[in-house]
């Protein structure tokens, strides 16, 4: 992982995160309303693949669009479930993948986000993570995966780059 953080509100969920400098970011605190940032790859010469990472802890987020943003992916971030569908409504056209956190504050879960893009976007992966529960196969989006938290980096970056080439191969972890 490249990037430290360097200052954060731990007091808000909505942050504005900018690079300081070589292995140096800053989370800034944002007034309320969807989380909007957008992290790029640091190979520019990698295909573009988009990808939209939707979770509530701060730290958790800001190390998977860091994993995600170093294996060559372009990373959207939402604080939850509403901010993911706000970013929707305006950039699915462009977003290949979806990693989601289940657990996460707003009208819905990140299972709930899971189904309801498969409904109105089908052509975007979905992995599905928790550390507190572990959906049953039946309650998983079709051709979605689960990983369970901790994760290691890697697995994170392999499922992403294999639902995306594969399209939608379920399997879980």
């Amino acid at each position: 992982m490249k990037t430290l953080l360097v200052g954060a509100a731990a007091a808000a969920n909505n942050f504005f995160v900018t690079s300081q400098g070589p292995g140096c970011v800053l989370a800034t605190p944002l007034p309320n309303g969807p989380f909007v940032a957008m992290s790029t790859p640091s190979d520019p010469a990698s295909p573009s693949v988009v990808v939209l990472v939707a979770e509530d802890e701060v730290l958790i987020r800001m190390m998977a669009v860091d994993v995600l943003t170093d294996a060559g992916f372009v990373v959207i971030e939402a604080a939850h479930a509403d901010d993911a569908l706000s970013l929707l409504a305006s950039q699915a056209h462009e977003v290949r993948a979806l990693f989601t956190d289940i657990h996460m504050p707003g009208t819905m879960t990140g299972l709930e986000l899971a189904h309801h893009v498969r409904g109105n976007w089908p052509w975007i992966a979905l992995l599905v993570a928790s550390g507190k529960a572990r959906p049953h196969a039946d309650a998983m989006p079709s051709g979605s995966r689960f990983l369970l938290k901790p994760y290691d980096p890697n697995h994170l970056i392999q499922h992403v780059r294999e639902l995306v080439d594969a399209g939608r191969a379920p399997r879980s972890e």
